[in-house]
């Protein structure tokens, strides 16, 4: 017979829990620094029209007057965060 754990360790030890609390960690250090972060939010994919989540997002707007005018800068992230050993991210550009 195998020993038992309880579920709290079980999922303390879990590839998912460590995976959620990245996904924690960086929002926190989002917000930390001024930033408005999201998680799990969903957005449409324009290609196959399904629903598709996001690990995280985060906006930032930085406003400044210079003269009679207001320079407004907005910018948004999106970060997918990769918890999983050995995993290798590949990324390319238009072809």
């Amino acid at each position: 017979m195998t020993e038992s754990k309880p579920i709290d360790k079980k999922l303390a030890q879990s590839d998912a829990f460590h995976s959620i609390k990245a996904e924690h960690t960086a929002l926190n250090i989002l917000n930390t620094h001024g930033w408005k972060p999201i998680h799990s939010p969903y957005y449409k994919d324009m290609i196959s029209g399904k629903l598709r989540e996001l690990d995280l997002a985060g906006r930032q707007i930085w406003c400044k007057n210079i003269g009679k005018h207001e320079l407004i800068a907005r910018i948004h992230i999106y970060v997918e965060i990769k918890s999983a050993p050995a995993f290798h991210i590949l990324c390319a550009g238009e072809t």
